[in-house]
């Protein structure tokens, strides 16, 4: 039997939150379980998930945080402020309070860049039960960062619980590359290299979410090394790098990891999420197939780009109300 959408909405916004805390675990949250799969984790992209789905878990929000004043240097603000703005995350409020607080609280003065500087929207609670999608309304104490950015929730706090990250294992690849080369794109350029034969510029910048320009120029600078090498295909010029002899050097002899492209993969699960949102059981067929066809296709694309295998059959190819059933099956095949 299919599951209707507010069930599944809420078995999906589950295994996320799984999916999260694993994540988070492996880069040294204070938590529980262990991240099997040899994918390359993504801070950015993991954070900006975590701002949105994190709302229907406050203790993983709150670790999150704790793990921010102890690692926050490692966090590509650039980069995250690049996904956050061309894959429309919308968080910028959320990270505007976070960096305010860790401005405050900690000595990551390079935080400041994130801190909006207009005027206090209006506000709203910020976190939800994750069991009925309501928001937590009782805030008798409103934190003063989140207020001036629009949220209500109660003051927040580091506990020091989170231990520092190192870039040991095949997760935290770019972690080690942080670390050795600095926080910069060139990390995250090795990192591709690492994990792909090769690429090409604009395709890199477009994984990578950095601008061409940038991107052509470290690769120039980067071939002078003799580090890296050239293959032309067509008229194209693509770059790469003996892959092997790098592992060796980042102690992952055993496999190469895989490359996730966790913004669009978490950009699919918030639409997927987001769009089942008050959909209510026994709804007219044919509304409800209209309401899963105006986000399915969008949420099909990010997912199938993610290289994660999550794949949805096409709206196109289903006439009408049968589309319904075939995308529930798909969702609950993801899930699985």
């Amino acid at each position: 039997m299919i599951s209707s959408p507010e069930t599944t909405r809420r078995e999906l916004l589950g295994k996320v939150l799984r999916l999260l805390w694993l994540q988070w675990t492996e880069l040294g949250l204070s938590g529980h379980g262990s991240h099997s799969n040899p994918w390359v984790l993504d801070p950015e992209a993991l954070l900006l998930a975590t701002c949105h789905f994190g709302r229907y878990d406050p203790r993983l929000f709150d670790e999150v945080v704790d793990w921010l004043g102890t690692n926050g240097g490692i966090i590509n603000l650039q980069r995250l402020k690049n996904i956050n703005q061309r894959l429309e995350f919308f968080q910028e409020h959320t990270l505007s309070a976070l960096g305010s607080h860790l401005c405050g609280k900690t000595n990551l003065e390079k935080w400041k860049s994130v801190i909006l500087t207009t005027k206090t929207r209006n506000q709203e609670p910020y976190f939800r039960d994750g069991r009925t999608f309501q928001p937590f309304i009782q805030v008798s104490e409103p934190d003063p960062a989140f207020a001036k950015n629009g949220w209500l929730r109660p003051p927040l706090s580091f506990s020091r619980k989170s231990r520092a990250v190192h870039g040991n294992g095949t997760t935290r690849l770019l972690i080690r590359l942080r670390a050795l080369f600095g926080v910069n794109a060139r990390a995250e350029i090795l990192g591709y290299l690492l994990t792909h034969e090769s690429v090409h510029p604009s395709g890199l910048a477009a994984s990578l979410s950095y601008d061409q320009r940038s991107v052509q120029d470290n690769l120039v600078s980067m071939y002078a090394s003799d580090l890296l090498v050239l293959c032309k295909k067509g008229r194209e010029k693509h770059y790469g790098l003996n892959r092997e002899a790098w592992l060796q050097l980042f102690g992952a002899k055993a496999e190469i990891p895989v490359w996730i492209r966790w913004p669009w993969a978490y950009r699919g699960l918030i639409t997927l999420f987001d769009g089942l949102e008050g959909i209510p059981d026994g709804e007219d067929s044919l509304y409800l197939s209209a309401r899963i066809r105006s986000f399915a296709e969008k949420v099909r694309e990010d997912l199938q780009s993610s290289k994660l295998g999550w794949n949805l059959p096409s709206p196109t190819l289903y006439p009408g109300e049968s589309y319904v059933e075939v995308f529930l099956e798909g969702v609950r095949k993801i899930l699985d």
